[in-house]
């Protein structure tokens, strides 16, 4: 529940607010940071869970086309 509590916290800022800024460490990990990165993960998982076919075993085999179709969902929700 704690998870999409945060989820609806963020929504309600982006409705607020539009696009948020989603800062990455890009000199070690390359993971988002800061304030808003555990709802960024999430989103990414709740995506994928949705709309990626699980019979894909790394991200490497999933279609250009479904990638790209999760870096527009995110550009709409993040700026990144």
């Amino acid at each position: 529940m704690r998870g999409k509590a945060k989820n609806l916290r963020l929504t309600m800022e982006v409705r607020e607010r539009g696009p948020l800024s989603v800062p990455f460490d890009r000199t070690t990990t390359f993971n988002p940071v800061g304030q808003v990165n555990d709802s960024f993960v999430r989103e990414v998982g709740i995506y994928m869970w949705r709309n990626i076919p699980f019979d894909k075993r790394t991200w490497k085999k999933v279609d250009e086309d479904e990638r790209e179709a999760l870096n527009a969902h995110l550009r709409v929700t993040y700026k990144y």
